[in-house]
This record gives C-alpha cells, sequence and structure tokens, in this order.
C-alpha cells in the first residue's frame, strides 16, 4: 500500500510540474497584399520553469525560440512580466509565404488559394497522449490549469464565408487553455491586392455617376411643357 502511494505521489508531482501555467497569444493582421503582421507571444511560469530544473527534469520543452523560422520581417525578443518568461515574435508585412509555424505541437498557415486566403492548422498541447486533458478534468489537478491561456486572433481582408473559430467583425479568435487541442480553419474571400470594401464602394460610385448621366440625357431631350414654352 506503502508503495502505491508513493507512486501515485510521484505521478501527481509529474503532472503538476508539466501542467503548471502557460500562455500562448497571437495576435496577427493579414493584409489584401498578402503579408501578415502583429505578435506572438509564448510563455511558462518562472515558478514552473525553476520547479522542473529543481528537480532534474528536462527544461529545453519550455524553449519557444524555434516557434516560427527566421525571416525578412521576424524579429524576436525576451518576454518578461515578472511571472511569465518566454519569447515574443514580431512580424512586419512578412509575405505569406514565408510565414508558417511548423513544429512538433503547433501547426499554422496562411495560404492563398485562387481569390481566397485559407487559414489551417493546429495548436495541440494536450501533450499528445492526452496526459494533460486528463489531468485538466482531474479534481487535483484541474486547479493547476485555470491560469494558463492560449488565445489566437487572426484578422482577414474581405468577406469571411467560413470559419471554426468566433467571429468579431473580420477577427476571427481561438481560445482555450493547456491541455486543449484547438484546429484552425477559415475562408475568406479576398481577391489578391484588391480591397473587397473599397471595391464595392467604387463600383457603388460608378453606378450613381452612370445613373447621374442618364438622368441628365433624359432631361435634356424630355419635351418642354406649355408653360415653359409661353415663358
Amino acid at each position: 500500500m506503502k508503495r502505491i502511494f508513493a507512486a501515485l505521489a510521484t505521478a501527481i508531482l509529474v503532472t503538476l510540474a508539466t501542467a503548471g501555467c502557460m500562455k500562448l497569444d497571437m495576435n496577427l493582421k493579414v493584409a489584401n497584399n498578402d503579408t501578415v503582421s502583429g505578435s506572438v507571444t509564448m510563455a511558462f511560469t518562472k515558478t514552473l520553469m525553476d520547479y522542473v530544473s529543481a528537480n532534474g527534469g528536462d527544461t529545453t520543452a519550455f524553449n519557444s525560440k524555434g516557434m516560427f523560422s527566421k525571416q525578412p520581417g521576424v524579429t524576436t525578443k525576451a518576454y518578461s512580466d515578472g511571472e511569465f518568461e518566454g519569447t515574443t515574435y514580431r512580424f512586419a508585412s512578412v509575405p505569406l509565404k514565408n510565414f508558417s509555424s511548423n513544429n512538433q505541437n503547433t501547426s499554422l498557415k496562411i495560404s492563398r488559394e485562387g481569390s481566397n486566403l485559407i487559414v489551417s492548422g493546429e495548436l495541440d498541447s494536450s501533450g499528445g497522449k492526452g496526459d494533460l486533458s486528463s489531468a485538466k478534468t482531474n479534481p487535483l489537478t484541474a486547479e493547476f490549469f485555470k491560469n494558463s491561456s492560449v488565445k489566437v486572433a487572426i484578422e482577414l481582408p474581405g468577406e469571411i464565408k467560413q470559419t471554426n473559430g468566433v467571429r468579431h467583425g473580420n477577427v476571427i479568435t481561438w481560445q482555450g487553455q493547456l491541455g486543449d487541442k484547438l484546429t484552425f480553419q477559415a475562408i475568406a474571400y479576398s481577391p489578391q491586392g484588391l480591397d473587397p470594401v473599397l471595391v464595392s464602394v467604387v463600383g457603388g460610385g460608378i453606378v450613381l455617376v452612370a445613373a447621374a448621366a442618364v438622368l441628365f440625357f433624359v432631361l435634356r431631350k424630355r419635351q418642354p411643357l406649355i408653360g415653359e414654352i409661353a415663358e
């Protein structure tokens, strides 16, 4: 019996050390010229990393520096707010073909197919075998997940035709916690190099001008009334 409790205690400690607290905050904006700008912050609590290190654990899992590849327009900076430590990526008009995240747990891609922009990929923080998902629902360990947050927000130009995220105008958001598996899916109609909103405004203006021209010629050609002749 004593051996069973010892094994159980070890399992709980390992679970807590693996779970801990994490935050991923991704805010991206895609322009109609097929570039992406914005920022991504991936960080873990310093308490968690110190605990794992002090107990001989592998802290390389907390290294978020390789989440995105080095490209022109991509800069990285160490992130620390006193509680969380990690990395912030900033993107300045990075071409979509150069923007992607594809590591062991995260794959995110924004691509063009004809007149559509496609968002696809997933973020799996369940541990791969569902270990963290189980710990998240366990009353003994569920409390340790409440401070974790995963938020991915992407603003797309044009008309949002389909998505499995939450829409607020043209911003699509996916949210969860450590232990969740998020799947990204969105389709926006956005002809390359053209802003659909601007096109509709310009098109409406052309229609108004055409209507005014027609009205002008109709009034010029109408027959004068008797009262107008007398004058």
